[in-house]
């Protein structure tokens, strides 16, 4: 026979432990089903959610603009790099411009969305870089990119008014200064016109003109001066040549030429002649003789009286004798040389009257030299005022048109670097991060279950 084997009794301690553990492993059982289900729920229930990440980028250089003026100067406009001052960042300004409500409207708009369900972007700044990086959610890649893009969009549109409103701000305050300038200019001008209209000075040239000619005057009046010192000498000559005078000879010639004054005097030489022939044939008494005696002395009483009323009182018959030019010894070079000192006193007394007329102008414009060149500064000084303005006037319209074109002074250039992203797998929530959680959860509700359990054993014991 087979003896049979005796099983040992198991202590009694044994049984309140398995029937421990039994519960432990319940209870485990229980909370990894409630932790699995609830992110097996939450994968199910919760939307997903999709990012489009893009950004954009600011540029770092600064631009300048510089207009030559012929005559008149420069005007220039520079526009600094928006990054020389390291206590402001554009980019903070733009981070601004585009979380404020303004744009984020606009932008839901654009989609036919209000501004809570449009949401906000979430922006980064990285340092060191003139990066602005933006992400923004959807609830599918296609509406995630969608609000991208409106939204650049509208903060490009926000970026432009403000833009125009800034350059409708300066142009309206140079406008004032170019009203004020405009003033300036036309009052530059009024005093000016208004200098040359009283003064009688138009422009500097005169003065120079008038020296010029005061120049010419003395040169003509010296060449004048020594042509009347010839003609004065050849004069004094012809004078101890001739032994006459100028008048003297001047009047010979005003006597030969007057007809009744010859007749005269052919006359009273015939009387004399016959005069002469009666005296040698008879005595002084003789009728015929003091007839002819009576006759010369009529025809000498009438040449007396004609020669009076030519040459004027005074006039007796030396003086005709001497002047008597019609007899046989006055003819030929005699007479040539009376025409001749008659001439040169002529050109004497010409030449001295344009002397002393050219010694009158220059003296005139002397004066006027004077008036003139006090007259000078004042129109100098007015001229350059109206240039001043002048030039501030045309350097004020020139900064105002190269204001117009300088549109990104305050608010620079920004450019697309990357496009807004389509997503291909929801960024939220993750399974991958979801699943891991829950792991994790799992693992360490089991090691909490089990450490309890083995805590619970030892105290029973």
């Amino acid at each position: 026979m087979t003896q049979a084997i005796p099983i040992p009794e198991l202590p009694e301690k044994l049984e309140p432990r398995r029937s421990g553990l039994g519960r432990y492993v319940l209870l485990g059982l229980a909370a990894n089903a409630v932790i699995w289900g609830a992110a097996v729920t939450f994968l199910a229930v919760v939307p997903s959610v999709y990012t489009s990440g893009w950004s954009l980028i600011l540029p770092g250089a600064g631009a300048g603009t510089n207009v030559d003026l012929a005559d008149v100067g420069q005007a220039s406009s520079l526009v600094s790099s928006p990054y020389l001052s390291s206590a402001l960042d554009p980019r903070a300004n733009y981070k601004a411009v585009i979380e404020s409500d303004t744009v984020l409207r606009a932008a839901a708009e654009t989609l036919g969305m209000t501004a809570g369900i449009f949401g906000k972007p979430r922006v980064k700044l990285p340092d060191q870089t003139s990066v602005i990086e933006f992400t923004f959610n959807g609830s599918s890649p296609e509406e995630a990119q969608s609000k991208s893009r409106a939204l650049f969009a509208a903060f490009e549109k926000r970026l432009d008014q403000l833009r125009s409103d800034e350059s409708l701000r300066r142009e309206r305050g140079i406008q004032q200064a170019t009203r004020d300038t405009t003033q300036k200019l036309k009052d530059a001008q009024g005093d000016l016109l208004k200098y040359k209209i009283n003064s009688g000075l138009v422009s500097s040239e005169q003065v120079g003109g008038l020296v010029a000619t005061i120049e010419q005057l003395r040169k003509e009046r010296a060449v004048v001066l020594s042509q009347q010192q010839l003609t004065t000498n050849q004069m004094s000559q012809l004078t101890q040549t001739m032994g006459t005078t100028p008048r003297q000879a001047a009047n010979a010639f005003v006597l030969q030429a007057d007809r009744l004054f010859q007749d005269y005097l052919k006359e009273y030489s015939e009387s004399t002649a016959a005069l002469q022939v009666q005296l040698s044939k008879w005595g002084p008494n003789h009728p015929a003789v003091i007839k002819e005696k009576a006759r010369q002395q009529a025809v000498r009483d009438g040449l007396i009286e004609r020669g009076e009323s030519l040459l004027g009182p005074g006039t007796n018959e030396d003086t005709l004798q001497r002047l008597n030019l019609v007899t046989t010894t006055s003819r030929g070079s005699r007479e040539d040389l009376l025409r001749d000192l008659v001439t040169t006193q002529a050109q004497a007394k010409g030449l001295s009257g344009q002397a002393n007329e050219l010694t009158r102008q220059i003296a005139q414009m002397e004066r006027t030299l004077k008036v003139r060149t006090s007259q000078q500064a004042g129109l100098e000084g007015r001229q350059r005022n109206l240039q001043l303005a002048e030039a501030v006037f045309t350097s004020t319209l020139a900064k105002l048109d190269i204001g117009k074109s300088d549109i990104y002074a305050s608010y620079p250039l920004v450019q697309m670097l990357i496009e807004p992203q389509l997503a291909d797998a929801p960024s939220f929530p993750s399974r991958a991060y979801t699943l891991l959680g829950t792991l994790l959860a799992s693992v360490l509700v089991t090691a909490g279950i089990a450490v309890l359990w083995l805590r619970r054993s030892d105290e029973t014991a």
